[in-house]
């Protein structure tokens, strides 16, 4: 959904620029988009990379299996 909204409004955005300047052919505004949606694309997955390798994630991922494994111990005596 979220990429379809975005292809949307780049595809308004490249339309409008289009217009401002000379009229290029169709084919050259869908490669226009493709170029946009490719480096979004990327620019995306070096932000979740990014996201996903960070000293924070790491920490908050520890400390929920630490928390996890105290539950279960909590509840492993309980049941024993």
């Amino acid at each position: 959904m979220r990429i379809l909204l975005i292809a949307a409004l780049v595809l308004v955005a490249v339309i409008a620029l289009a217009e401002a300047e000379e009229k290029p052919i169709l084919a050259q505004h869908f490669e226009t988009i493709q170029t946009h949606m490719e480096d979004l694309g990327q620019k995306a997955r070096e932000a979740f990379e990014k996201v996903q390798n960070s000293e924070f994630t790491s920490k908050t991922r520890n400390w929920f299996t630490e928390q996890f494994e105290k539950m279960k111990q909590s509840w492993s005596e309980l049941v024993n």
